[in-house]
């Protein structure tokens, strides 16, 4: 279902900050952790696709479900059509219900089920996703034009350590934030 709205495309995108930059927190705290990373992984695309959609339609899709809001953001710019693309958006659509419920989701890509042993919420998280989420939101956040949108692009302002940004000028904890956004990142350092 398509939704119309006349609301900016920030309110996507400031969530989908968040989300990619817990994400990416998340990541480095350890594998015991790896099935949150890859729910607020998915959230972040989520969020950045449907801002992708809004910029351009002022519309998104009411779904969770990652290749389908590429499907119907492709209709804007088809690099998110692309092969490779796609391909590594599954990765992080698996997280949809794993991330959200563990062993209870509805939908489990990696369960297996024989005559002895039933196993579910298996995370197949690797050292690499994160890399491979970097280059996603890199490849969706360099479709979305902030001075059309009149937004202030948060990952450029943690980058430029900018004390006026929302996310700059309110971090606590006592890693840096703009480490958490360039450690092992080679698109936004």
């Amino acid at each position: 279902m398509i939704i119309k709205t006349d609301k900016p495309t920030a309110v996507f995108l400031l969530e989908a900050d968040r989300d990619y930059l817990i994400a990416r927190l998340i990541n480095f705290a350890g594998a015991a952790f790896a099935s949150r990373s890859g729910y607020f992984s998915q959230q972040a695309l989520e969020k950045y696709l449907k801002a992708f959609s809004v910029q351009e339609a002022q519309e998104y899709l009411k779904t969770h479900d990652l290749l389908e809001l590429a499907k119907h953001c492709s209709k804007f710019h088809k690099d998110l059509s692309n092969k490779k693309f796609i391909e590594n958006l599954k990765i992080f659509n698996a997280f949809i219900d794993l991330g959200r419920y563990g062993g209870e989701a509805s939908h489990d890509p990696y369960s297996k089920k024989t005559k002895n042993v039933e196993t579910a919420s298996i995370i197949l998280w690797q050292a690499s996703n994160i890399k491979i989420l970097d280059l996603l939101v890199f490849t969706i956040r360099s479709k979305l034009d902030f001075e059309r949108i009149r937004f202030d692009d948060s990952l450029k302002s943690i980058q430029k350590k900018n004390k006026k940004s929302y996310f700059v000028k309110t971090w606590k904890l006592p890693i840096k934030l703009r480490d958490i956004l360039i450690i092992e990142n080679n698109y936004f350092n």
